[in-house]
């Protein structure tokens, strides 16, 4: 640095300070702004601070880089430190105070601390409201936080009207079409489709994208984050081909901006796996989730926690594809990256424990896997509270386990539990009550109740004929169906139907193979074998 060489130590101070947070928050260079780091702290020693706030700037600003490259404990730390020296000197009501407050904040809360990360927004909401009053746009950034983690707790009512509110001090004060009005617009959108209100879902992350393009260019990062918004969405509809096409431009955004080794690069591949996989296309997905793991290996080091979702993901493929010891090989390594870096109690830790359950259940290793699927229920109880919807999905893993176990009492009201848990937090119409109402009529019909089990089962099709996701789901689900509707009492028995749709069923797994789908011969000739039988 110039700066430093001439003797200039307060200007080389301030610049190294600044380029922290330049090289390795916004250029993402993390090791690069590391040693800026270091180079601040040798210049502030030169320079001098005798009221420690040149160095609580350099541990805030360095926190956020170890956020940024998900070191989370070194970000708490930092930031900590940071918050020691500043609030004796400028009080708890000063903006940069507020500020080190809602960052440590979203550590916090990544590192699975909800109530303290609740602590530490509002103390930022309250001493940023003093500052400089509650409709300045700073206020409307903590308030995104605060909506961000009651949507992490699914209180999605609570988070949509922090989004609301902070949407409205920020169109108030920087207009309609400023970007950031745009961000806000992603957020609440995203939180909408959370609680399974697709159709208002769609306009606030459609008016994103639009503010996005019109005030940064079509080829800008905000655009790729807000296609991904509006491709996650659709993948949660079941709409894959439109969500593909939302990914894929995002992609092609970043490859050209940032490179194709960039971790958000890896962030767009990740999702159009996802696209894939969730319309049972896992030939196309597996090699995208192995390129996800190559450019974070690569990036963030072997045992860096980012791993942990694309070989989660890519441990499920080989569940559906046949590779089972393949798959539980992943989902344990998957754990073991989670709970070294954020401890056994997380919820992320709970989705591992999930997935490893259910690679151990489709071996036959029930016993195993229940444990997984109880710890994962205890986990997210704890964490998330009784009537969060990934409480639900536990559930649902763990009512399947008792199903396979023949403990079908058990299995029947562990998925009641999850269907009241997702009704509530989403409503009924909600695609993913599918899984919850199959395994409860499944349930029903394996209680010799064909008569009861008809009504969740047709619920179950009707979401998955509306919401068109993977094949294979909804031949299941019509071929359950079929059984129960060919064993009813009374007026619900329909033969013909039932026979309809075990076809329907069967053309399903023919289509599908093998090569895709490692159970769907067997499932076809499943039912083949039930047509027969039955004199069709």
């Amino acid at each position: 640095m110039q700066a430093a060489r001439s003797g200039d130590w307060d200007v080389a101070a301030t610049a190294a300070i600044d380029l922290i947070t330049v090289v390795g928050t916004r250029l993402g260079r993390h090791g690069e702004a590391r040693r800026w780091a270091e180079h601040a702290a040798l210049a502030i020693a030169h320079a001098g601070d005798p009221l420690r706030l040149r160095e609580a700037a350099r541990l805030g600003n360095l926190g956020a880089v170890h956020r940024a490259a998900g070191d989370l404990e070194a970000a708490r730390t930092s930031l900590e430190a940071a918050l020691e020296r500043a609030e004796p000197v400028l009080s708890d009501e000063h903006p940069k105070v507020a500020a080190l407050l809602s960052t440590l904040g979203n550590v916090v809360h990544f590192q699975g601390d909800a109530e303290s990360a609740s602590r530490l927004h509002q103390r930022a909401l309250s001493a940023v409201t003093k500052a400089v009053g509650p409709e300045h746009p700073d206020v409307a950034s903590v308030l995104t936080n605060i909506g961000s983690l009651a949507a992490g707790k699914g209180r999605f009512d609570a988070a949509i009207a922090d989004f609301e509110r902070a949407l409205e001090i920020r169109q108030t004060a920087l207009g309609l079409e400023h970007p950031d009005v745009g961000r806000l617009h992603d957020n609440l959108g995203s939180a909408l489709a959370s609680k399974g209100e697709y159709e208002a879902a769609e306009q606030h992350l459609e008016r994103a994208l639009s503010i996005a393009e019109t005030g940064l260019g079509p080829e800008h990062e905000q655009v790729a984050f807000s296609l991904n918004n509006l491709g996650r969405l659709y993948d949660r509809m079941g709409k894959f081909d439109d969500a593909e096409a939302m990914h894929r431009r995002a992609l092609a955004i970043r490859e050209a901006r940032l490179g194709p080794e960039h971790l958000q690069v890896a962030s767009s591949l990740l999702n159009l796996g996802n696209a894939y996989a969730g319309r049972g296309a896992y030939a196309e997905a597996s090699p995208l989730y192995l390129r996800v793991i190559e450019i974070k290996e690569k990036a963030l080091g072997p045992n860096h926690p980012a791993l942990a979702r694309p070989l989660s993901n890519l441990a499920r493929i080989y569940e559906r594809t046949g590779d089972l010891e393949g798959a539980i090989a992943t989902h344990r390594r998957a754990l073991e990256l989670r709970e070294s870096s954020l401890g056994p109690e997380h919820p992320d830790v709970a989705r591992s424990l999930g997935g490893l359950g259910n690679a151990l259940g489709a071996s036959g290793k029930y016993a195993e896997a229940t444990a997984m699927f109880e710890r994962a229920l205890a986990i997210r109880s704890k964490a998330l509270g009784a009537d969060h919807p990934d409480v639900a999905t536990a559930l649902v893993n763990l009512a399947n386990a008792h199903s396979a176990n023949g403990d079908y009492a058990q299995a029947r009201a562990r998925f009641e539990r999850a269907l009241e848990i997702e009704e509530k937090a989403v409503g009924p119409d909600d695609p993913h009550l599918a899984f919850a109402l199959m395994g409860l009529g499944d349930i029903l019909r394996k209680l010799d109740d064909p008569g009861a089990a008809t009504a969740p089962l047709e619920r179950a099709l009707q979401l998955r004929e509306d919401n068109p996701g993977n094949p294979a789901h909804l031949a299941y689900t019509r071929f359950t169906l079929a059984r129960v509707l060919w064993d009813a009492p009374g007026g619900r028995r329909d033969r013909d139907r039932a026979r309809a749709l075990a076809v329907q069923a069967r053309a399903t797994y023919v289509a599908i193979g093998s090569t895709t789908d490692a159970h769907a011969s067997e499932d076809a000739a499943e039912i083949d074998a039930w047509l027969r039988a039955r004199g069709g």
